[in-house]
């Protein structure tokens, strides 16, 4: 924190009579407390949240203004993939762009990309937004812009962000930690995995907070992963998984576990009893939290578990059920899904149904905007082909794999000229 932020909820803090204790008290640890107040570590937006009304430090004493306790509330409740809890606190907000932004988020949530998009940007623009406040709207348009493979979009929302944070007058680092970490999956998602290093490996070595390192890992992952380093990939999401361990962000948590059995896959090791214990765990969570797109990645991850350890029926059976879940997944994440499974199902040799799932495929990646993303797409479906024996399918798709990397290498460096 700046000179001036360090001592304010301190002298708050004293001003209201309270001990560090009792403070601190069903919030956070005295010690935390007692880091905050010196600046030496950075609360997050609900600990600090709670700890001004406590306090009762309104926005105006406050050297950034605050959430209210009922977004902070409905965001936890989306933080755990419940938009029906978090739709309880739309008519308890007073604020209606922090009721907007709300509005946005559920619908991100629940794959209305139309309201998501209409509210977020209004809310991304709203500079009088709480900086929280704008960072979730920022990163909620970057991930659905991402996912929808309107790259460039994301891009501009995520630099037009880390400018703004970098004129504030309070420390921003965690949530431009966040902001950079979030934008490198995009730059990984164009090809451009130079500028995606750069991003994840700009965290300053005086950050230290759990979560940071977490994000850290796992953005450097991806780039391992992009490049085809798998066995330094698993170590890096398997680290993140573990730092996360004491924190209570159970999904988090579960989607790196996923990842790192995942790539294990991907390397051929054959899963452990463990393994499947882990993924079928995660499975009932995910599935407890009505999750599909997680759902259909981990029960291909487990399909692809089975085949490895010689369990071909329950392969086929986890396989067709992660496909019952692609139905409502954006365009490209769907192609995706398809192509993994069928490359489970062509390896289990189940017959024409592998080259039906690469047909739908091929017609979602035509309406997608060509990337790196839907190159590695087409490469999949041609290597799928290829062990279908049809040789001119798979020349198809190589070529159209090279046609999207091509383009999305072409927009990178337009981009850059501009």
């Amino acid at each position: 924190m700046k000179d001036f932020d360090k001592q304010y909820l301190r002298q708050a803090r004293l001003r209201a009579g309270r001990s560090l204790e009792d403070t601190a008290k069903g919030i956070c640890s005295v010690s935390l407390l007692s880091l905050i107040e010196r600046g030496q570590r950075n609360a997050s937006p609900e600990i600090l949240g709670a700890i001004h009304l406590r306090l009762g430090i309104s926005d105006e004493d406050a050297p950034s203004k605050s959430e209210s306790t009922e977004l902070l509330q409905a965001c936890l409740e989306l933080q755990n993939n419940s938009s029906r809890a978090a739709k309880l606190w739309l008519p308890r907000l007073k604020n209606e762009n922090e009721a907007l932004l709300l509005q946005g988020l559920i619908a991100v949530r629940d794959g209305d990309n139309q309201v998501a998009i209409s509210a977020l940007e209004t809310a991304a623009r709203n500079k009088s937004l709480p900086v929280k406040s704008l960072q979730r709207a920022v990163l909620g348009l970057i991930r659905l812009e991402r996912n929808h493979g309107d790259f460039y979009s994301a891009i501009y929302w995520g630099q037009q962000h880390l400018e703004h944070l970098a004129q504030q007058n309070f420390d921003t680092t965690s949530l431009q930690l966040e902001t950079k970490a979030t934008l490198s999956s995009v730059y990984l998602a164009v090809g451009d995995l130079t500028k995606a290093s750069e991003l994840i490996k700009s965290r300053p070595d005086s950050v230290d907070t759990t979560w940071d390192a977490v994000v850290g890992l796992w953005s450097a992952s991806q780039v391992s992963y992009e490049r085809g380093d798998f066995v330094q990939a698993r170590e890096q999401i398997v680290g993140a998984s573990q730092l996360i361990a004491g924190l209570d962000r159970k999904m988090s948590q579960a989607r790196l576990i996923q990842g790192s059995i995942f790539i294990s896959c991907l390397t051929n090791r054959v899963p452990s009893d463990s393994d499947i214990a882990d993924l079928l765990q995660i499975i009932e969570l995910f599935g407890l939290e009505k999750s599909d797109a997680d759902l259909a990645n981990t029960l291909n991850t487990l399909a692809m578990a089975y085949l490895l350890r010689g369990e071909i029926e329950s392969s086929v059976s986890k396989a067709n059920e992660s496909l019952s879940y692609c139905n409502h997944l954006p365009k490209l994440e769907k192609a995706e899904r398809l192509v993994d499974n069928a490359q489970v199902l062509l390896a289990c040799k189940v017959e024409s149904r592998p080259l039906n799932l690469l047909l739908e495929a091929a017609s979602l990646l035509k309406d997608n905007n060509k990337s790196r993303a839907t190159a590695k797409i087409w490469a999949q479906m041609a290597e799928v082909y290829e062990g279908l024996d049809q040789s001119d399918h798979a020349l198809e798709c190589y070529r159209n794999s090279v046609d999207a990397a091509g383009v999305s290498l072409k927009r990178e460096a337009a981009r850059q000229l501009t």
